[in-house]
């Protein structure tokens, strides 16, 4: 399996740090953030392949991250992966609308990701 640069962005510091520590065991290359500045901020030095981005977060929402990572990430475009609890067309139409490629409902599997991965990168 090839490694991958994966950012993982949640306000659930123990979901985040579990997810980040299962891709770690698969062999990625993983930083995490706990909301969407800190999000903006890590993929400026870190240049993510991918983003997994939670949507309802404080300070500043996936959608918003989501959109500015879109906006500042000049030539590099990393593959934005939004999850969440809530599973509705409305809020994975929002989704796309902000930017992301894909729309995850949690929870879920490290295997599902890197099915993903696989089909996608």
């Amino acid at each position: 399996m090839k490694s991958r640069r994966i950012l993982v962005v949640d306000d659930n510091q123990a979901w985040t740090r579990a997810l980040g520590d299962l891709l770690r065991m698969d062999g990625h290359d993983v930083r995490m953030a706990f909301d969407g500045d800190e999000a903006v901020s890590a993929a400026k030095g870190f240049h993510p392949k991918v983003v997994i981005l939670d949507l309802r977060m404080p300070r500043m929402s996936g959608h918003d991250a989501a959109r500015q990572l879109r906006r500042e990430g000049g030539g590099a475009r990393p593959l934005l992966i939004a999850v969440s609890a809530f599973d509705s067309d409305e809020d994975r139409q929002a989704a796309l609308r902000s930017g992301f490629d894909h729309f995850l409902v949690k929870p879920i599997r490290v295997e599902q990701l890197n099915e993903l991965f696989a089909r996608v990168l």
